[in-house]
């Protein structure tokens, strides 16, 4: 961060709002807006879950113990395969049992289960961050985002097999086109 000159033409009004500005976000708990579940729910996600979703429950005082732990620090939540069904069930569950929300998950964008204008909003600036980063660019964010999540004291999910999967489907698509 620089700090504005006394010979600076900025009007003072604006430095001021310009460090506080700055101070908020270097204070602001990090999260990935994309990936991050959700405290509300779209309408049809909300209808979607009320449906398939009343059965599920913890089991005892798991939902207790999850809050103690999420009450001492960071919990990494680790899936085998990303999938956005079991995390959205997993949303649903931790919103009714009051349970901390996870503030990042590697490999699946899950906006679309909010709200619809904050849907929408979210998918613009999802599509202009990774025209501008590129692949190789959300890739290396999402490894930073999780380090500062996790060093928050955040939860974040952690499926273990997103790229890789996409990878073999690809490669097995071209061992058949190459036996052809």
């Amino acid at each position: 961060m620089s700090v504005p000159r006394s010979d600076s033409i900025e009007p003072e009004s604006t430095r001021r709002a310009t460090a506080a500005d700055a101070a908020d976000s270097t204070s602001a708990p990090k999260s990935d807006p994309f990936t991050e579940m959700t405290p509300r729910f779209g309408l049809w996600a909300s209808a979607f879950g009320r449906r398939y979703f009343r059965e599920f429950a913890f089991e005892g005082d798991d939902a207790e113990r999850l809050r103690e732990l999420g009450e001492r620090g960071a919990i990494v939540y680790v899936m085998r395969y990303s999938s956005r069904l079991d995390y959205f069930l997993f949303n649903w569950l931790f919103v009714h049992a009051g349970v901390r929300l996870s503030r990042f998950a590697n490999g699946i964008r899950f906006y679309y289960y909010r709200p619809f204008g904050e849907a929408i909003r979210l998918l613009f600036a999802g599509a202009w961050k990774r025209l501008r980063l590129g692949f190789n660019g959300m890739r290396e964010r999402g490894f930073h985002l999780t380090r500062e999540v996790v060093r928050e004291g955040n939860s974040v999910f952690l499926f273990l097999r997103s790229d890789k999967v996409r990878q073999q489907v690809s490669s097995r698509r071209q061992a058949v086109r190459s036996a052809r």
